[in-house]
C-alpha cells in the first residue's frame, strides 16, 4: 500500500494515523509491527515537542524508545540537507524555503536508501527534485 518499504514515517503521519481510514491505519500498523516503519532523531524530537500533556509525552516517548528503529543523524546527513537547500535556492528565489526538519528527514532517507512516508507533499516533492528518495503519500485523512 505504501510502495517500497522500509519507510521513514514523517511526523505528520504519526499525527494523522489515528484519524486515518481503517485501511490506512491497518497497513501502517502492520508495517510498524514488521519493522518497516522507521524513525529518526528529528521526527522523535518533533513528535515529543508537539505533545500537549505529560501522559501524552510519556506515551510518545515510549513508542519511540521501544521497538521503533531510528536511523542515525550524522554530519554527512546534515551536510546533504544543506546541499539540497543550496540546490533548491539555485532554482528560483525562495524555492529553498522548505521545513528544516523535512530537509533533515529527506537527507536521512537518502543516506540510508529508504523513502519517506509523508503527508506534506510540497516540501518533500521539492526536496525529491534534488535528492534521491521518493516521497510516498500517506493518503487522505477523513
Amino acid at each position: 500500500m505504501f510502495g517500497d518499504l522500509p519507510l521513514i514515517a514523517d511526523t505528520n503521519v504519526w499525527s494523522k494515523v489515528r484519524r486515518a481510514p481503517l485501511n490506512l491505519r491497518t497497513a501502517f500498523g502492520d508495517a510498524l509491527r514488521e519493522g518497516q516503519i522507521l524513525g529518526s532523531p528529528v521526527i522523535r524530537l518533533e513528535w515529543l515537542h508537539d505533545a500537549q500533556e505529560v501522559e501524552e509525552f510519556k506515551r510518545r516517548d515510549r513508542l519511540f524508545s521501544v521497538g521503533l528503529r531510528e536511523l542515525a543523524l550524522t554530519q554527512t546527513i546534515a551536510d546533504a540537507a544543506a546541499s539540497a537547500l543550496r540546490e533548491l535556492a539555485d532554482i528560483s528565489p525562495g524555492y529553498h524555503r522548505v521545513g528544516l526538519a523535512d530537509a533533515l528527514i529527506a537527507a536521512t532517507a537518502q543516506y540510508h536508501g529508504v523513502n519517506v512516508l509523508q503527508d506534506n507533499p510540497g516540501d518533500f516533492s521539492k526536496l525529491a527534485e534534488v535528492m534521491v528518495f521518493d516521497p510516498v503519500r500517506f493518503g487522505p485523512v477523513t
